[in-house]
């Protein structure tokens, strides 16, 4: 099924989604084998998630920054790129893909963040998901102040 058909049928989908979609320069796929590949996980995962977080409103995301100094978090820029999942904060992976060395002597600082659907750059998240598939980056747009929720330190150790 093509994206547009899928959209199309969704009678659920906002219009914000639709709007997306005609946005998206599908030729940039550079994160996939080909471009029916791309098409295949915007088809079967950025829509459903788009669709998923749409109908919740609000939902929580997730940050960690390196600090030398617990002091030294500007709570009014926590940054523009956050991810879903809670468990990528203890996957060595995780960090390894954003390029943080857990040799570092810095603090590893977690934060949980609650967001509106409206929050995310959805465009950007987009793009760059298809450059970087397995990345799960959400962007928010510029200016956004999400929500802190919990902010916690994530002990090496615990990092696998």
């Amino acid at each position: 099924m093509s994206l547009i058909k899928y959209l199309l049928n969704e009678s659920t989908i906002d219009s914000y989604i639709k709007y997306t979609y005609n946005e998206i320069d599908l030729d940039h796929w550079y994160g996939f084998n080909s471009k029916r590949d791309a098409i295949e996980y915007m088809e079967d995962f950025m829509f459903p998630m788009m669709k998923d977080l749409y109908k919740k409103g609000s939902f929580i995301i997730y940050r960690v920054i390196t600090v030398e100094n617990i002091n030294d978090i500007d709570y009014e820029n926590l940054g523009h790129h956050y991810t879903l999942e809670k468990d990528l904060l203890f996957d060595r992976g995780f960090y390894e893909k954003i390029g943080i060395s857990l040799n570092d002597n810095y603090i590893f600082v977690a934060f949980e963040l609650q967001v509106e659907f409206d929050d995310v750059a959805w465009e950007e998240t987009i793009y760059n998901r298809l450059q970087i598939p397995r990345e799960d980056e959400i962007n928010l747009k510029d200016g956004v102040k999400p929500k802190i929720k919990d902010k916690f330190v994530i002990k090496k150790e615990d990092i696998k």
